[in-house]
């Protein structure tokens, strides 16, 4: 593993166990899929509006025709089935923290033989925290400043 962070304070809003539950499953994915002697990387960086994270290897890499269906829970790469194990889910709950959770996005480009890199993107930014009718506090997805 090599990191490549930026050193600068990243101004985003998120739930850190899940944040990093989603970077662990890239980082795992990753390893898994990259033989001895690959280079798996992970950087960070801050762009205008968005801290933007990055996890890129040199692994077996991913095929165009499974690239629309990678973040559909259950999924596996059919190419990758045999070189190692897990459930298809890891990639559908990634998607889920980040898209659904965090309001960011998710990129993904790979080529076959030669690694992937999986790119997330945090808008900067507060989480609106509201009040429920229970006056318990809840923090609402997506909600930015």
């Amino acid at each position: 593993l090599i990191p490549e962070l930026s050193g600068l304070y990243l101004p985003v809003c998120l739930d850190r166990d899940l944040f990093g539950q989603a970077i662990i499953n890239l980082l795992s994915n990753a390893i898994k899929y990259t033989p001895p002697g690959g280079e798996v990387r992970l950087r960070s960086r801050m762009a205008e509006t968005s801290a933007e994270i990055e996890v890129r290897d040199t692994g077996m890499g991913i095929p165009a025709s499974s690239l629309p269906h990678i973040f559909e829970r259950f999924y596996r790469v059919p190419e990758n089935t045999s070189a190692a194990t897990g459930t298809g889910l890891g990639l559908a709950l990634v998607h889920g923290i980040v898209s659904e959770l965090h309001n960011g996005r998710m990129t993904v480009q790979s080529t076959p033989g030669s690694g992937s890199c999986f790119g997330i993107s945090i808008p900067l930014g507060h989480l609106k925290i509201s009040k429920k009718k229970s006056d318990s506090t809840q923090i609402v997805p997506g909600a930015v400043r």
